[in-house]
């Protein structure tokens, strides 16, 4: 029941021709997922409200993800929603380079979003938990905007940094994989949250 379009498909593109400065490192890409919403006079709302103002969503969605989620933060004060979360992923969705030489929990990392409702638009900041990758994290915007009838289309640029001088584009790399490997499974789980099959 997904569109298969190519332009209802997330896109996902990355810049890795930037320059260390100050021994940092740095990786930008955007991501961009479309959904329909079937039904719904106004699809910015109804996704507003099913996956960021619904807490208990959010756990499900990591669940199925293969993660476990800790909810630190999660209110709305002013129209505007503070998230912060603790994401445990399970070792099976770790890449294996990172399985074989490090802790279970390596790729263990607070995540923390504000997403404003009057505008639309949103930062989501991402700093790794363990000690030994601390120094490694992505941040972004996004915005949620109306691209069609029943249709929402969700937008973020973003970078990861780490400050690691040797292997810091390696860490970079990884992250930025992950985030892309994840994405088609989460953009199908928040599309059938959104318009569940009949």
């Amino acid at each position: 029941f997904f569109n298969t379009n190519p332009k209802h498909l997330g896109v996902f593109a990355e810049n890795k021709n930037i320059q260390p400065k100050n021994g940092k490192h740095s990786m930008k890409f955007t991501l961009t997922n479309v959904y329909q919403i079937p039904g719904s006079p106004d699809p910015v709302t109804t996704y507003e409200d099913r996956c960021l103002r619904d807490s208990a969503w959010l756990k499900t969605l990591f669940c199925k993800l293969g993660t476990h989620i800790q909810v630190l933060q999660h209110e709305i004060v002013d129209n505007v929603l503070h998230l912060k979360v603790l994401v445990q992923p399970q070792p099976q969705t770790i890449p294996l380079v990172l399985r074989t030489l490090a802790p279970v929990d390596i790729m263990d990392y607070v995540q923390t979003t504000t997403y404003d409702f009057t505008t639309h638009r949103g930062t989501i900041k991402t700093q790794m938990h363990h000690p030994s990758l601390q120094g490694t994290c992505s941040e972004g915007t996004f915005i949620l905007c109306a691209t069609g009838p029943q249709t929402v289309t969700w937008s973020i640029s973003s970078k990861v940094t780490s400050n690691f001088y040797l292997v810091g584009k390696k860490i970079e790399a990884i992250v930025a994989r992950t985030i892309k490997k994840m994405n088609p499974h989460a953009r199908a789980h928040i599309q059938a949250h959104l318009a569940p099959p009949h």
